[in-house]
């Protein structure tokens, strides 16, 4: 089988006639303006001429990123199988569906599906991501992505329903906020987490290689800029993968692996080093201010979503209002489902949150975008319990992206609850 490194978490696999690309994020920023390659892509639409097949991890837009995708051309989608693990939303489902790919596939977890007779794949969601194990006659190869294993009972679990595996392919940086700008220490503690779950898949999985992906972002906006402080630079990864007795692979765009053939770090490892030098607080993404009028637009809008589609959620959170001090306007708001949208007066050293209006109001406008904020950072928050109110609301969001409302996660409890003390038959 043949690797060819795409960007950032997507590889095309190409073993025959086969050639299944994962996560095709090609390009432009994600995460509300917050993320960017480090390094452009070599790949681009035209080439989906030769992909048959593409596999979507999990819905997060650096892995599926929707104008990517219906950038691809008609003729090609009608070309390509998806596949994607099985959903209550089914929103990935039903939006490559009507993209009228070829065929769109939803996997079983943990079941071998063949798409040819030298190489089968498994898929399974582990969070709200999902991992992907490839078998041909020669290699097997373990893509974990952004997949959280923090214990070796959780890794032993995906070894249980893989079988050996050759080549790891994993995240190796923080995806998300971690700490205000003065809270480094917090960054780097994300970090140190990071390898110990990275260590975790070296020692349950035993692989001969390991190639780092996922994490080859910077953020790059001006209200982020910070975060990459403590970014995990490649070299460093590499150092620390051959401390842990593995051989590191590292792919940068365009460049193509096989496992049974030698593979130079040095020149990938350098052009990296080199494109790492144009990120500066100059090139950042600008915000812009909106106008208070349409923040409260968009927080009323927010409260008639929330109270139709989780009454439960409506009531529960109408108890946490929330402070912001805008910090590009200078007003401070505070806003509830019971009241909405309020300019008050109030000391700023007294609010949970300091982020601008055009955070606070892409927030308000869609389902996910407290939870894409919170992967941004693009907020600063005053206290330890102030951004677990913040985690609160994201939650809420979430639940509502996906149609799982709080009265369904309840009620679920519930009845896991019940069958866990029933005796066994």
């Amino acid at each position: 089988m043949k690797l060819t490194f795409v960007n950032h978490a997507s590889i095309i696999f190409s073993q025959d006639d086969i050639h299944l690309i994962t996560d095709p994020w090609i390009e432009g920023k994600v995460f509300h303006n917050g993320w960017s390659h480090i390094s452009k892509g070599q790949f681009n639409y035209p080439d989906f001429e030769n992909i048959t097949h593409i596999w979507f991890s999990h819905e997060h837009p650096d892995h599926f990123f929707p104008p990517n995708i219906t950038s691809i051309s008609l003729e090609f989608r009608k070309n390509i199988t998806v596949f994607y693990h099985k959903t209550k939303d089914k929103k990935v489902i039903e939006f490559c569906k009507k993209l009228e790919f070829k065929e769109v596939i939803e996997l079983t977890p943990n079941k071998e599906f063949e798409l040819s007779p030298n190489f089968k794949i498994i898929n399974t969601p582990t969070g709200s991501d999902s991992w992907l194990y490839i078998k041909t006659n020669e290699h097997t190869y373990l893509n974990t992505n952004d997949c959280v294993i923090n214990t070796k009972k959780e890794a032993d679990e995906i070894l249980k329903a893989t079988g050996e595996i050759d080549v790891l392919l994993t995240q190796f940086s923080y995806a998300s906020k971690h700490g205000n700008k003065d809270q480094p220490e917090k960054r780097k503690k994300a970090l140190a987490d990071k390898q110990y779950q990275i260590k975790n898949q070296i020692e349950t999985f035993n692989p001969k290689y390991v190639v780092p992906i996922a994490s080859f972002v910077w953020f790059s906006h001006e209200e982020n800029f910070y975060m990459n402080d403590e970014m995990y630079t490649i070299d460093k990864v590499e150092n620390f993968l051959i401390g842990n007795g593995v051989t590191p692979v590292i792919l940068y765009p365009g460049d193509i692996f096989s496992s049974n053939q030698p593979h130079n770090n040095e020149d990938s490892i350098q052009k990296y080093l080199n494109d790492l030098k144009t990120i500066k607080p100059k090139n950042v993404t600008k915000t812009q201010s909106i106008n208070i009028e349409e923040i409260k637009e968009s927080s009323d809008i927010y409260i008639k979503r929330l109270k139709k589609e989780d009454l439960l959620a409506f009531l529960l959170i109408s108890n946490y209002p929330i402070i912001v001090h805008l910090t590009d306007t200078n007003k401070i708001i505070k806003f509830s489902t019971l009241f909405g949208l309020q300019e008050i007066k109030i000391k700023k050293e007294k609010v949970n949150l300091l982020m601008t209006s055009e955070a606070l109001d892409y927030c308000l406008k869609f389902n996910w975008g407290f939870a894409t904020t919170k992967i941004n950072g693009r907020y600063q928050s005053n206290s330890d319990k102030d951004e677990i109110l913040f985690n609160y609301y994201s939650s809420v969001g979430g639940a509502l992206n996906h149609k799982n409302s709080t009265f369904k996660r309840v009620l679920s409890k519930i009845i896991r609850k019940i069958k866990g003390a029933l005796p066994t038959p």
